[in-house]
């Protein structure tokens, strides 16, 4: 699948429940205020920044309508040579 995101757009980078609280519906309940926000600002797209070793938030965003998009990946510069 390929799309354009729209200008504007929103960027999640942070979203965060508590150990003890998760499975409660608490990961739901703040996407879908996201949601509402970005409705009240007219913004349709949502780009989702998770690291890929978070399989439960990756659970969690797909589970509300969230696709894989694109992967960025990262790399430490190694020292030089003498």
């Amino acid at each position: 699948m390929s799309w354009t995101i729209s200008n504007p757009h929103a960027d999640l980078v942070v979203l965060s429940v508590l150990p003890e609280l998760r499975g409660r519906g608490i990961g739901t309940m703040l996407i879908d205020a996201v949601h509402t926000q970005l409705r009240n600002f007219d913004i349709h797209d949502l780009a989702i920044t998770v690291i890929t070793t978070n399989t439960n938030a990756q659970r969690l965003y797909e589970r509300n309508g969230a696709v894989p998009y694109t992967t960025i990946m990262r790399q430490q510069v190694p020292e030089a040579e003498d």
